[in-house]
């Protein structure tokens, strides 16, 4: 390999991404063992996936049905006719010497993840394909343990082109990639787990020069944080060698976590060095078009079409409705309260909360929407009876607990917390004063015709108070206030 004869100055990373995705299914991509990670190791193994001599694999539908989903749901063309093909090396945790992929005929090409909910910011996808994964290996001091349970499960690779020009547009990438999968259903995406793994490709040069010659790969990066330190070091690092003239070669490099270094595994390998050649146990693989367009009818709507939705039709801001859009249950969620408000409930307000006390709920109780105990429906109630003011803010969190342990309907609660001692008119003689000589012009307008400004001298009552009062109490006390 050259020596780079690029001038000393700022570099500009060139990076893609090859990301491998653990699929959802029962059993594993080739035969009938069951794809449980928390059974004991080894114990989830069988001729095929183990590579027996004469064993013959058998292609799971299901694996194919999920890549065919995730395809459509990045706009990538489904190609009807694809092929597998033997991909050799010698590893200890891959049992056959090879594995079974895809190779010259992927069944996914020219895909696009979108970055934002305009579609102005994406990442082209060179391809998505089909193939298992291979074992795992635990290092010790002395020796390597080796659990075969993963060999077979089935993966999707999907590789970018190498258009990413950060570490944070990369992170970014992933997280959007993490969120499709768990829309879809077809993968957990969980990268602590392994279920999402992903391999950088970086490259440096300067604005006005083609891709270099050569390409530095990092492997097994497994979080998001871990993605963006890994490609800044390697800038850092592949910054300082060219400006001494120094020679990059292709490198397949490690990352080290707890020092925050790359290092070199091993010269990259070319193609040629894998032995492709067609995997003689699979015949080709032939979707029928009925088949894709069933499965194109089944596809959820994608978190930046709902993104979008929220933005231009329900008017949320950009964060808020980002935050919404994160996870699938969550934005359901969401969905079902402004339903269940039929037009009359702002969804800023459903979002507000959603985003605020029902997440810091799950969160400290450890549950999942589906575990929620709390209706959407309930929640619509609370927060009309919030809207209309029949409830302070204090006073609808006291009911949001109450509701937590199931302790009554909506309207047998909001009718307690109104009765508990809200009614102490003087106090609220007294902050509702304070308001009014805060606010002289507004009483003016009030005066002088603008009723609806009693909603807003009610609002500034119920923040000021120490307590929560009655916001009925509260308006007839204002009302007296304004017309005296």
């Amino acid at each position: 390999m050259r020596a780079s004869t690029f001038p000393r100055g700022v570099w500009s990373p060139v990076i893609g991404l090859e990301v491998h995705i653990q699929l959802k299914t029962r059993t594993k991509a080739f035969c009938r063992c069951a794809t449980d990670f928390a059974a004991p190791p080894n114990s989830l193994v069988c001729p095929v996936c183990l590579g027996y001599p004469g064993a013959l694999p058998v292609l799971n539908r299901e694996m194919v049905r999920h890549a065919v989903t995730l395809g459509l749901a990045t706009r990538s063309t489904i190609h009807r006719e694809t092929h597998f093909a033997r991909k050799n090396y010698f590893y200890p945790d891959l049992p056959k010497g090879y594995q079974i992929t895809q190779h010259d005929t992927p069944l996914c090409t020219d895909g696009q993840i979108l970055l934002d909910h305009t579609g102005l910011q994406s990442v082209r996808l060179q391809r998505i394909h089909l193939e298992e994964d291979a074992g795992k290996s635990f290092h010790q001091e002395q020796r390597t343990l080796v659990d075969f349970n993963r060999c077979g499960v089935p993966l999707l690779e999907m590789v970018t082109y190498p258009e990413l020009k950060s570490s944070i547009e990369a992170a970014k990438f992933l997280a959007r990639v993490r969120q499709l999968v768990r829309y879809l259903g077809i993968s957990d995406g969980d990268m602590e787990k392994g279920s999402l793994r992903c391999d950088a490709n970086i490259s440096l040069r300067t604005a006005d020069l083609e891709i270099p010659s050569y390409r530095i790969e990092i492997k097994n990066l497994n979080s998001m944080s871990g993605v963006r330190r890994a490609l800044d070091f390697e800038i850092a690092r592949q910054s300082e060698l060219l400006d001494h003239h120094q020679m990059l070669e292709n490198e397949t490099r490690g990352w080290d976590e707890s020092q925050r270094i790359t290092h070199l595994m091993r010269t990259k390998e070319s193609i040629s060095d894998y032995r492709y050649f067609p995997e003689p146990d699979l015949p080709p693989l032939v979707l029928a078009a009925e088949w894709i367009e069933s499965i194109r009818t089944e596809l959820p709507v994608l978190p930046m079409e709902r993104e979008n939705r929220y933005i231009n039709e329900l008017k949320l801001e950009d964060s808020v409705a980002e935050v919404l859009v994160a996870e699938r249950d969550i934005s359901d969620y969401f969905e079902a309260v402004v339903i269940a408000g039929r037009g009359k409930l702002q969804p800023s307000l459903a979002a507000h909360w959603i985003n605020g006390e029902v997440r810091a709920v799950l969160n400290r109780l450890h549950l999942s929407i589906p575990e929620f105990p709390i209706a959407p429906e309930q929640l619509c109630d609370l927060l009309k009876a919030l809207e209309l003011n029949r409830i302070s803010s204090s006073g609808a969190r006291k009911v949001f607990e109450k509701l937590l342990d199931q302790k009554g309907t909506v309207d047998q609660l909001v009718e307690q917390v109104e009765s508990s001692g809200m009614d102490d008119r003087d106090s609220a003689t007294r902050v509702a004063q304070s308001v009014l000589r805060d606010f002289p012009e507004e009483v003016m307008k009030y005066r002088d015709g603008r009723t609806r400004l009693l909603g807003f001298f009610v609002g500034e009552v119920l923040k000021r108070s120490e307590r929560p009062f009655n916001p009925k109490m509260v308006s007839e006390v204002l009302k007296n206030l304004l017309q005296a």
